[in-house]
């Protein structure tokens, strides 16, 4: 895999289950199409970044180091002007790092989206704001519900705001009832920051 940003070869070994990847010169059979593929990257990164632009018509676009670009991707991303691609395949895991990355790297972060929305006990006309702070009240979205022979029901949530620990209880709105949370791994101290 060729990483545009970093014009650099990701190369993983087939013994590893892709846990572990060498980082390397890109393969000289392969230096043209990235070179050209990264030319065309910073081009469409200029028109929303004007200090890319000025360094892509001084003919420098090949010397725009990688955190420049990153924050241009990034930029052009929260605005949803962009999207990032990011290769990879789940056969064998390959991949999955330069994405979480990319995760980090270029997607919003809670503190960079307005806040969430949503009705108080079921009445359409009572709504509420929740921003992504620790001493907001806790508000949460459980988005999946996976039965484990060893744990029981798991539910994973996205919170947005708040803190979650082993053993409060929490209003399940679905259900109209408050439920304990249990013992979990990631339960100990979740937030919206997190």
């Amino acid at each position: 895999m060729v990483d545009l940003i970093e014009n650099k070869a990701l190369i993983w070994d087939e013994d590893r289950l892709g846990a572990k990847f060498r980082v390397e010169e890109i393969p000289a059979d392969l230096r043209e199409a990235a070179a050209g593929y990264r030319d065309k990257m910073v081009e469409q990164l200029a028109d929303h970044d004007e200090k890319i632009m000025e360094l892509y018509l001084e003919g420098k676009g090949a010397e725009i180091p990688p955190a420049m670009l990153r924050k241009a991707v990034r930029t052009a991303a929260l605005k949803i002007e962009i999207i990032p691609v990011v290769l990879g395949s789940a056969f064998k895991n390959k991949g999955v790092q330069p994405m979480l990355d990319a995760v980090v790297d270029y997607l919003p972060a809670p503190s960079d989206l307005p806040p969430v929305v949503g009705i108080v006990d079921g009445n359409k006309d009572k709504k509420e704001e929740r921003w992504p702070r620790d001493d907001a009240p806790f508000s949460a979205l459980a988005f999946k519900i996976m039965t484990d022979p060893f744990l029981g029901t798991v539910t994973f949530l996205r919170v947005y705001s708040g803190t979650l620990t082993t053993g409060v209880s929490v209003l399940n709105s679905t259900k109209s009832k408050r439920e304990r949370i249990g013992g979990c791994s990631r339960c100990m101290r979740t937030s919206a920051r997190s």
